[in-house]
């Protein structure tokens, strides 16, 4: 087979979009996770309209290694530094009061929420009410200023962070702190977690979650680092699983081929319908430091919403309408 494509009259029902030409590679997105085809069809291959040629191609080999956690040393070198000495200083502080997921349960359990989100300082006055609040995951949240604004403007949600770096979670704290130090309330509201935010929705209870916010994730550009991408079929495999039934899915990004990528993984399944999303002011307040560098290079932020449409009950569960009156089932699934 040719690994170029001069002629697009063939190409299969599974394309809907011409965005999936990259160069003089057509990608073929389907139904197994990160499946991919890199020889198009040629005007002298059988045709395509023969139901097993269509199959052949939608139903192709399964990337062996689909969403990599384990990133590059050199990434790890530009993502940003180590957190100083007063920075972890207060993340000690920090987590001796309860603000971080300390360590993943073991294989099989779940976070217990409830008592996460009770270990806190002026939480246990709240242990009747806890569980009828709504909880929001922001996966990779950077510095923190927008989930902080977040947690600060809505009391009556419940905000849970994952990030990889140390030093966007240990400033992301000592705003925390601070605002606990110079206000009459103290912000109960919200915890962390110090690691891989894809780690951690494996541990998340089923229908748990009401919305997952992705902000400026990396974009991971060239096609041989697709698998670090946190957009894979597996990835929202598990999302459905610990969102509650019509539970959004929102991204901000300023890569164009990033939200293409994202598009297309999501038209991969019949579970999620892309719909309009939220106005910032409600997700979306604060204008990051990797957005201001996008701005300043004349990127636009593009804005998706996915919702889930059809919850399906895993292991013979309903569905919880309040997400932290799911209760620590064991599980199935392998972390």
């Amino acid at each position: 087979m040719n690994e170029s494509i001069t002629n697009t009259s063939n190409i299969p029902e599974v394309l809907e979009r011409p965005s999936l030409f990259h160069g003089d590679e057509l990608i073929y997105r389907c139904r197994e996770i990160n499946d991919t085809v890199a020889d198009a069809p040629s005007d002298d291959s059988p045709s395509l309209n023969d139901d097993s040629e269509q199959r052949s191609i939608t139903e192709t080999k399964r990337h062996k290694e689909g969403y990599e956690g384990k990133k590059p040393l050199w990434w790890k070198r530009l993502s940003g530094r180590r957190a100083t000495k007063g920075q972890r200083a207060c993340l000690e502080r920090m987590k001796a009061q309860g603000y971080l997921i300390a360590s993943l349960p073991q294989y099989g359990e779940f976070v217990d929420l409830k008592k996460l989100f009770i270990a806190s300082p002026g939480a246990e006055n709240k242990r009747l009410h806890i569980k009828e609040r709504e909880l929001i995951l922001e996966v990779g949240f950077g510095d923190g200023k927008n989930l902080f604004a977040n947690a600060r403007r809505n009391s009556k949600r419940l905000y849970l962070g994952a990030d990889v770096h140390q030093g966007g979670v240990c400033s992301l704290l000592k705003q925390i702190e601070h605002h606990n130090q110079h206000s009459k309330s103290l912000l109960t509201n919200i915890k962390l977690y110090a690691g891989d935010g894809v780690k951690l929705i494996r541990y998340l209870p089923p229908a748990s979650v009401s919305q997952i916010m992705l902000t400026f994730p990396d974009p991971w550009p060239n096609k041989h680092q697709e698998k670090f991408r946190i957009i894979q079929l597996e990835v929202i495999n598990d999302m459905e699983r610990i969102l509650v039934n019509d539970g959004l899915v929102l991204l901000a990004t300023d890569s164009k081929s990033f939200a293409e990528w994202s598009e297309q993984v999501f038209a991969c399944s019949k579970q999620w319908v892309t719909c309009d999303p939220p106005s910032r002011e409600q997700w979306l307040p604060e204008v990051s430091k990797y957005e201001l560098e996008a701005i300043n290079a004349s990127r636009e932020t593009i804005l998706r919403c996915w919702r889930l449409n059809q919850k399906e009950n895993f292991g013979g569960a309903e569905a919880n309408p309040h997400p932290l009156g799911a209760k620590n089932r064991q599980s199935n699934r392998n972390p």
